[in-house]
């Protein structure tokens, strides 16, 4: 059993078009634990040909579409009528915050994602894949540009938590999350090391920021000098831990399939989950956890989180 700290980090989408899949491909990428870079397939190609064949239409929200269409513009009264789109609009005064229903301002900075390019006119993601995605607004793109000072911001960040900690953080409706996924993954595999990996528990001090190797036994008892230094209690908890990673071993051993086994898959495993969104759901977000009856460990992601936030 090996336990670590937690980590979080941004992900900055790389300019262009290709940016937007490679993003797309990457965040699906979080889901399967897999190496991307060894794909044969471009990120397009990923896309075209894993994703929208699937109908995994969450991946695509993590592709950020960055456009500059003329107000004067039919196209743009679909983007307005959106939800999860936001748009300014520039004015020989500035930047208006909403639209005011006149017809004054010359340019809309818009900020989508590629899941409501594709999904287009459909009302759902359903109805869009069963028809091959024909309605979508991928003629839209010839608006797109990089993201200029103007346009509402979109910002993911990438996290190593529990997975406990992982499924409260994924009721934030407002942010789009992509998470490690314990029916795919087999831990008992060479790829994970053949072993499950946890988070530290945040109220155990381990006296390193170093990942902690844990020796178990087939019958989840350890003999490590490093947790026996602990105080009982907590010793006993790593104990527990540990017993919970001998079932799951004990089971994939014996057949039981990913899918399976993740009924046994422990809250304190680590899961790797990645959060996007515009700079209010954020907001949102470190209101509801950055405070003194939020779950700690979540409280902790939250503030590394805001910490790179104000970095920029």
């Amino acid at each position: 059993m090996r336990l670590i700290e937690n980590e979080v980090h941004e992900y900055v989408q790389e300019p262009g078009i290709d940016g937007v899949y490679k993003s797309i491909r990457n965040s699906a990428a979080t889901c399967y634990q897999t190496d991307v870079t060894q794909s044969k397939l471009t990120p397009k190609e990923f896309t075209e040909n894993v994703i929208l064949k699937k109908g995994h239409g969450r991946a695509l929200e993590f592709g950020t579409v960055y456009l500059k269409i003329p107000t004067s513009e039919k196209s743009l009264g679909k983007y307005q009528e959106n939800p999860y789109t936001k748009i300014n609009y520039e004015k020989l005064s500035g930047i208006l915050p909403s639209y005011n229903g006149n017809r004054v301002h010359s340019i809309s900075y818009v900020t989508t994602n590629m899941r409501v390019i594709m999904q287009g006119d459909y009302q759902s993601d359903y109805d869009a894949w069963k028809n091959g995605y024909n309605k979508n607004w991928l003629d839209d793109l010839k608006y797109w540009c990089e993201p200029t000072e103007f346009h509402p911001k979109r910002r993911t960040f990438g996290m190593l938590l529990s997975r406990g900690a992982s499924d409260d953080l994924r009721t934030h409706i407002t942010l789009s999350s992509m998470c490690e996924s314990t029916r795919w993954c087999n831990y008992s595999k060479g790829k994970y090391g053949n072993q499950l990996t946890g988070i530290k528990p945040y109220w155990i001090d381990f006296k390193t920021k170093e990942p902690v190797e844990v020796k178990t036994y087939g019958d989840g008892s350890i003999d490590d000098e490093q947790i026996r230094a602990l105080d009982y209690d907590d010793y006993q908890f790593i104990t527990s831990m540990g017993r919970e990673e001998m079932e799951y071993m004990w089971h994939a051993e014996v057949g039981l399939q990913a899918q399976q086994l993740k009924r046994l898959f422990p809250l304190w495993g680590k899961c790797e989950l990645r959060l996007c969104g515009f700079d209010d759901a954020w907001d949102n977000f470190m209101w509801r956890r950055i405070d003194e009856h939020a779950d700690p460990e979540c409280k902790k992601i939250a503030e590394m989180i805001q910490d790179l936030r104000n970095k920029k």
